[in-house]
């Protein structure tokens, strides 16, 4: 059973990685977020709004999607894991956002682009 409360303490103290089945039948995603700020920083971005509250009664959670740099949200009884920290097995879009982070070279293109020297 997805634990909301500690979920919710573990994205407000840093990144968290969610699975979930998107509700539109679109398959299963894996999100790196968070709600805190310093942690979205170290990614290059800024959470132009920090939500201080969720709603307790509300099954449906709002959450910085650290590879889309935007809000994003997902519901309560569509999660199958979550865990502190980044992806186990991380997608494109995550490995991307962190090349932005760790490659003095990058050059803005994704990473199935390589660099030339």
């Amino acid at each position: 059973m997805f634990d909301s409360q500690k979920f919710l303490a573990a994205a407000k103290k840093g990144l968290v990685t969610v699975e979930f089945n998107k509700v539109n039948g679109g398959g299963k995603r894996v999100m790196a977020c968070t709600l805190n700020d310093d942690t979205a920083e170290q990614y290059g971005q800024k959470i132009p709004t920090v939500i201080d509250r969720q709603s307790k009664v509300n099954d449906q959670f709002v959450v910085w999607a650290i590879d889309k740099q935007n809000w994003r949200s997902f519901i309560a009884n569509t999660v199958v894991d979550w865990y502190e920290g980044a992806p186990n097995k991380p997608e494109q879009s995550f490995i991307d956002a962190q090349a932005k982070l760790t490659d003095l070279n990058w050059d803005g293109q994704t990473s199935n682009t390589q660099h030339q020297e």
